[in-house]
């Protein structure tokens, strides 16, 4: 699926999209929301939850890695050297 066919889905299809084929790569916090990363086929779609409610209150779908930049320190990378 490409990333303009997922962002012209309906959103509850985006929702199984995500839980069909999505791999949840990444989570942080902020004070208040957790967000969650997933990727599908080449691209990104953070989900901003809610922890009270546990409800996601919104749904960002990127293909920029810039955007990744929040989740990078999760990334274990070893020494190679």
């Amino acid at each position: 699926m490409t990333f303009s066919d997922f962002r012209n889905l309906a959103y509850s299809r985006q929702f199984e999209t995500l839980s069909e084929k999505g791999v949840l790569i990444g989570e942080r916090k902020d004070y208040f929301y957790r967000y969650l990363l997933v990727q599908v086929d080449g691209f990104y779609t953070e989900l901003k939850q809610n922890p009270v409610t546990n409800r996601i209150e919104a749904v960002k779908s990127f293909t920029n890695m810039s955007l990744l930049t929040p989740y990078l320190e999760q990334i274990y990378l070893p020494d190679f050297f």
